[in-house]
C-alpha cells in the first residue's frame, strides 16, 4: 500500500448515530396509549359533574371539570397525532401534563379520597414523562430537521389548542349560573338554625342540593312528644320557603315525633313508627314522585313572594 494512501472509511462513519427508529416510535405509540387511559378520570369526573347536576354543575369548579373533559381529549388526540407523525412531541406532553394536573385538582378538592384519586392520575403523568423520553424527542428532531415548514405548522397548532383551553375554561366556568356549594352550605346553616330554634324542637336537619328546576330543600324534624306537628310543618316550610334566594324546583319537610325516654319500651312488643308527616312541594314541571307532591305555588300563595 502507498505510504500516502489513506485507510477506507466506512460508510456513514463520523456522522452521528441514527435513533433507533422502531423503539423510538413504540415509545411514541406507548405514550400515546397511556395518555389516553390518563383521559378515563377525567372523563369520569366530567360525566359525574353533568350527570348527577342535571346538567347545571356546582359552581364554577363543576364546569371547569366538565370544560376539560372535553378540550383535555382535543388536546391529547391533537398531540398524539403530532407525536406519531414525528411532528411535535411537545403537544402531547402538555396535554398529557394538564391532565395529570386537572386529576390532582380534583384529588384535592374537599370532601375527595384523596389517595384513591391520586393514583388515577398516574398513566396521565406517565404519558407525559414518555413523550419527554430522549428517543422520542430525537425522533421528532429528525424527521423535523427535513420538515421545518410543517415543524412550525405543528407547534402553531399545539399552541392553538393549549390557549383555546386556557381562555375557554375560566369563560365558560365563570358564565354560568347555578347554586354553588359555598352558597348550598349557607343556605343550610341559615335554615338549621331557624328550625333547631322553633318551639318544641328536639332536633333538626337541613339540606340543600341542585334540583331539575332549582334548589332542593329538605328540613327535617324531630319534636318532643305531644307537639303539634302540623303547627311546627307550618312553621318549618315558611323557613324553608323564605331561606333559598334561588329558584327553587323542590321543598321538602318532615316531622317526627321523638321517643319519649319515661315511656319504658316492651322488648316483646312489635316496633312501632312515631307520629309523624312530610309535605312535599314541586314545581309543575317537576316528575311525580312516590309521595303526595304539592305544588310550589301554593306556599307563594300563602307565604308571599321569595326574598331575592
Amino acid at each position: 500500500m502507498p505510504a500516502d494512501a489513506s485507510p477506507p472509511v466506512a460508510p456513514g462513519a463520523g456522522r452521528p448515530a441514527a435513533p433507533a427508529g422502531g423503539r423510538s416510535l413504540l415509545l411514541s405509540w406507548f405514550a400515546v396509549v397511556v395518555a389516553v387511559i390518563g383521559l378515563l378520570p377525567v372523563l369520569g369526573f366530567a360525566w359525574i359533574s353533568w350527570a348527577f347536576s342535571y346538567g347545571v354543575p356546582d359552581g364554577a369548579g363543576g364546569w371547569a371539570v366538565v370544560v376539560a373533559g372535553v378540550l383535555l381529549p382535543c388536546a391529547v388526540a391533537a398531540g398524539s397525532v403530532l407525536l406519531l407523525a414525528a411532528s411535535s412531541w411537545l403537544g402531547l406532553a402538555l396535554a398529557s401534563g394538564a391532565t395529570a394536573l386537572c386529576i390532582v385538582a380534583v384529588a384535592l378538592s374537599p370532601g375527595v379520597v384523596t389517595g384513591g384519586v391520586l393514583v388515577t392520575g398516574l398513566p396521565a403523568a406517565s404519558g407525559a414523562v414518555l413523550a419527554c423520553l430522549p428517543a422520542v424527542r430525537a425522533r421528532v428532531r429528525e424527521r423535523t430537521s427535513r420538515r421545518r415548514s410543517t415543524a412550525l405548522r405543528a407547534r402553531v397548532l399545539a399552541t392553538a389548542v393549549l390557549v383555546a383551553g386556557g381562555v375557554l375554561v375560566p369563560l365558560v366556568a365563570t358564565g354560568r349560573d347555578g347554586l354553588t356549594y359555598g352558597e348550598a352550605s349557607r343556605i343550610e346553616v341559615d335554615v338549621r338554625e331557624q328550625l333547631a330554634a322553633l318551639p318544641g324542637v328536639v332536633g333538626a336537619q337541613a339540606r340543600c342540593s341542585r334540583d331539575r328546576d332549582g334548589a332542593a330543600l329538605h328540613g327535617g324534624l324531630q319534636v318532643q312528644p305531644g307537639t303539634d306537628l302540623e303547627e311546627v310543618a307550618d312553621q318549618a316550610e315558611q323557613i324553608l320557603w323564605a331561606g333559598s334566594t334561588t329558584e327553587i324546583g323542590e321543598l321538602t319537610v318532615t316531622v317526627d315525633e321523638a321517643f319519649d325516654p319515661a315511656v319504658p319500651v316492651d322488648p316483646a312488643a312489635p316496633y312501632v313508627d312515631p307520629p309523624g308527616i312530610q309535605r312535599v312541594y314541586g314545581s309543575a314541571g317537576a316528575p311525580a314522585s312516590g309521595q303526595d307532591r304539592r305544588p310550589l305555588a301554593q306556599l307563594e300563595e300563602r307565604y308571599g313572594p321569595r326574598r331575592g
